[in-house]
C-alpha cells in the first residue's frame, strides 16, 4: 500500500498506536507527524523497526472513519 502526502495513517511507536498524517515521501519512506505533534522520519510500512506504519490498523481506521464510526 502506497501513501501520499496528506494521507492519514496509524503509526506503531514502541508498541503504541498513534494517528498521524504523512508530511513527506522520499524513496519509499515516509515522514509522519502524529496527533501529539511529534515528527517521525524515514518510516517504513509493516517493518520490524520500533516505529512503522501499521497497514492493517490503518486500513481499519480509514474504513471506520469513512463510515462515520469514529
Amino acid at each position: 500500500m502506497d501513501f501520499n502526502c496528506g494521507s492519514f495513517v496509524v503509526v506503531s511507536t514502541f508498541k503504541k498506536f498513534k494517528v498521524g498524517k504523512i508530511i513527506d515521501v522520499l524513496k519509499g519512506t515516509y515522514t509522519v507527524q502524529t496527533e501529539d505533534l511529534k515528527v517521525y522520519d524515514n518510516i517504513n510500512t509493516d517493518s520490524n523497526n520500533s516505529v512503522y506504519i501499521h497497514i492493517g490498523v490503518t486500513k481499519s481506521f480509514l474504513k471506520n472513519n469513512k463510515n462515520g464510526n469514529i
